[in-house]
């Protein structure tokens, strides 16, 4: 009488691991048979304007990779103005004979709100100060007389400055003269956007020559 002897047959399968285990067939040459697989690893991201693909697989003694990298940049910026004007120092004189006017000027092609803007001049007196009232506006290409001891209630030096301060205080533009050069006029040549220069003839609500 003959005994055969059979193995228990083990089958383990952990996460994607496959494994077969035979015993001894009993005739006692042995055996095993091992087959491992891992495949499917495959990661995608997209962070801003880029996308990354990944892909790996493996098995059976292969492995083959892929990448590929697609990257693309879209920059726009758009800036639109508030349909504001813009406003100058135009023209100031120190001759008290043609009281000591200031004139502002809109070069721009809007009109634009004065209120809440302010004119100061050097002293740094708080008294001194013109502040435009609601409803102030300057058309585009207009001028704007401002007359001393009508309008604003402080004269102008020999040598001075007048500051036009928008709402938030910060300043717009300034007119500083040394001794004697508003004497007659002190004004911006080009008209509108010139650098201040002495001028022989006032020019109040006109181009500067």
């Amino acid at each position: 009488m003959s005994l055969r002897f059979v193995s228990t047959l083990l089958v383990v399968s952990v996460a994607g691991l496959t494994l077969v285990a035979c015993g001894d067939d009993g005739d006692g040459s042995g055996g095993s048979t091992s087959t491992t697989t891992a495949t499917s690893t495959t990661g995608s991201s997209t962070t801003g304007a880029g996308t990354t693909t990944s892909a790996s697989t493996t098995g059976a003694g292969t492995t083959t990779s892929a990448s590929t990298t697609t990257a693309t940049t879209t920059s726009a910026s758009t800036t639109t103005g508030g349909g504001m004007g813009e406003v100058v120092i135009n023209e100031v004189t120190s001759n008290s004979e043609d009281n000591d006017r200031i004139e502002l000027f809109n070069p721009g092609s809007a009109a634009i709100d004065l209120e809440g803007y302010s004119i100061i001049d050097d002293s740094g007196d708080p008294q001194n100060v013109y502040t435009f009232a609601a409803g102030s506006m300057l058309g585009a290409g207009e001028y704007l007389v401002l007359v001393g001891d009508t309008d604003h209630m402080f004269g102008l030096g020999n040598d001075d400055a007048v500051t036009l301060l928008d709402p938030a205080m910060a300043t717009v533009d300034t007119a500083d003269w040394a001794a004697d050069e508003a004497d007659v006029s002190y004004c911006r040549v080009p008209n509108g956007t010139g650098a201040f220069q002495v001028c022989a003839a006032t020019t109040w609500g006109a181009a500067n020559m």
